[in-house]
């Protein structure tokens, strides 16, 4: 099939937005983001695609006037065959894939190629932090990152592997936001002590939004008083801090 015949309905050369939802990705496919690339500014491959991941991930980061994209987490975090990927003008991006987990090392890889990064969302069943990342430029690179949603089903139940996939991918964030779908193992994620930890490396945080289910076998008590000494560090450190308490 030709997309471009003459007078086909998908002529629309100065396209700005751009919608495909549960399509197996052909070479049709690819031309047609290739002849709507010079103006495309909006981009939404949420929906489950496969075949061809590798080439389309590459051809979004060359889209030249994309500022912002929703993609489906496999595609994002796929591996491309192009080391020299120019950057992209991508300024907000949202992964989803709340089946998926989100690999921090094939993250970090992506993010090295959207320097005007201003906003990440990611929506996720859980997080693989057992990757160290020694890229000693990685700061750098994303610097612009300012907010940070996550939206996962289960948090590491580690919080050291949650500092190192935080203070990896974007150190120098001001509005941080977490949601966790599921009820927590234990109060590590409202624990003063491990925040301290967090919050020092990340030296522009404004905002700190948790909204978060308490284990279903909780102490009233210790879940409150955690919760203000939570609130003491923030106010100490000029971070608003909202704790949500969910009940999924």
């Amino acid at each position: 099939m030709n997309l471009f015949k003459n007078g086909n309905s998908l002529h629309f050369p100065y396209l700005h937005s751009l919608t495909l939802c549960q399509l197996h990705i052909t070479n049709d496919i690819l031309d047609l983001l290739r002849y709507y690339a010079p103006h495309l500014q909006y981009l939404n491959l949420s929906s489950f695609i496969s075949s061809k991941w590798s080439t389309l991930l590459e051809l979004v980061l060359s889209l030249p006037k994309l500022h912002k994209c929703y993609l489906y987490l496999g595609i994002a975090l796929c591996s491309t065959k192009s080391s020299n990927l120019s950057k992209s003008p991508i300024r907000h991006l949202t992964l989803l894939g709340s089946r998926r987990s989100c690999c921090i090392k094939s993250l970090v890889s992506l993010l090295n190629n959207l320097p005007y990064l201003n906003s990440l969302h990611i929506e996720c069943d859980q997080l693989e932090c057992n990757q160290i990342i020694h890229d000693q430029n990685i700061n750098k690179v994303l610097s612009s990152i300012s907010s940070f949603s996550l939206k996962v089903n289960h948090l590491p139940e580690l919080f050291i592997d949650f500092i190192s996939f935080i203070s990896s991918t974007m150190p120098h964030v001001e509005k941080l936001k977490i949601k966790c779908c599921s009820p927590l193992l234990n109060l590590v994620y409202i624990n003063v002590y491990q925040w301290i930890k967090l919050i020092d490396l990340l030296y522009n945080l404004k905002e700190l939004i948790l909204i978060i289910t308490p284990p279903k076998k909780i102490e009233e008590k210790a879940w409150n008083r955690r919760c203000e000494q939570l609130i003491k560090l923030t106010n100490t450190r000029n971070i608003t801090l909202q704790i949500i308490r969910s009940n999924n």
